[in-house]
């Protein structure tokens, strides 16, 4: 069974979707969610926890990410090849990287569903990234196609079990786009936070208000393409099992 897991409830709606249309709930003969309700290092420490408590196949990390290429747009899905973490001084940690294996089958089941990828590293921040001139300096110093505040923290608790692990993300926030850092993880929260949300910039920074919609926008598309995902992922691996059984 593949365990798969994101940071927050937000990027795991779709999912939920996904794998209640196969089974009626979050857990099928496939695979599993957790969702892990945190970012950083904290989220390392929860899937220390869950891989204590369980073997699975492979480790899946889906979510949402800072685009740190011009070309990619909003629902771009990125295969993460490889991943660093990048700390409050501005160094840099050893790369982690993506199983093998799991990545040739990731591309195999996207293409065969017609599905639009990308490949590359990806950069784990200490905090959330939403200055475009940030950004733009982060992707030219690493070469790195996204940012995010979990994935090589996630990636080196499962190196660390033995686990083959797979990173995938949907991208939230194109380069050009300019999130505040007060807003930058709304999109992210629950539908009826993110209105909230919105009313309270609306009376405090108004000036923030078309930031915030945006990323409300952004993160639907993002949604859909990591259900779209898991969707082909699981579709694939279905049909190689079954062909395998007909042997």
């Amino acid at each position: 069974m593949f365990l798969i897991v994101t940071a927050l409830e937000r990027e795991a709606r779709g999912l939920r979707r996904v794998l209640g249309h196969r089974s009626g709930g979050a857990t099928t003969s496939e695979a599993r969610l957790a969702v892990l309700g945190v970012m950083g290092q904290r989220a390392a420490q929860a899937v220390d926890t869950l891989l204590k408590g369980e073997r699975p196949e492979a480790l899946i990390s889906l979510g949402f990410a800072g685009a740190l290429d011009d070309t990619l747009k909003e629902g771009d899905l990125v295969l993460g090849s490889r991943t660093v973490f990048r700390d409050r001084e501005g160094n840099f940690s050893s790369w982690a990287s993506s199983d093998e294996g799991l990545l040739e089958r990731a591309k195999g089941a996207l293409e065969e569903a017609d599905i639009p990828y990308h490949v590359g590293d990806t950069v784990t921040s200490w905090k959330a990234v939403g200055d475009p001139a940030e950004k733009g300096r982060l992707g030219v110093s690493t070469k790195g196609l996204t940012v995010d505040m979990e994935s090589s923290w996630i990636a080196g608790v499962a190196e660390k079990a033995g686990v083959p692990v797979l990173l995938v993300q949907a991208v939230l926030d194109r380069t050009s786009l300019n999130v505040p850092r007060s807003i930058v993880g709304a999109a992210s929260r629950p539908a009826w936070f993110q209105w909230l949300w919105a009313g309270l910039t609306s009376l405090l920074s108004p000036r923030n208000v078309p930031a915030l919609l945006e990323l409300r926008r952004c993160s639907s598309i993002a949604e859909e393409s990591l259900a779209g995902f898991l969707r082909a992922f699981l579709g694939a691996g279905e049909r190689e099992a079954a062909v395998h059984g007909d042997d």
